[in-house]
């Protein structure tokens, strides 16, 4: 098993409207970590600097997914 199994084995655990950003990122390679807070918006810290997975925060999202 390689890093690039593990990173899909995380995409396709990652709620769609994530998942679909992050696998079309052109760097996903360089991701260090996906900030999944609620009451905000979903970040990607990559090693070239953050970046916002969403316009919306996550309580929001994942409120709408399940209602």
């Amino acid at each position: 098993m390689n890093i690039d199994d593990d990173l899909e084995k995380l995409l396709n655990n990652l709620p769609f409207f994530i998942y679909q950003h992050l696998y079309t990122y052109s760097n996903k390679e360089k991701l260090v970590e996906i900030i999944l807070d609620l009451g905000r918006r979903p970040e990607a810290r990559f090693t070239t600097g953050p970046e916002y997975l969403s316009q919306k925060n996550y309580f929001l999202a994942r409120y709408r997914l399940y209602n």
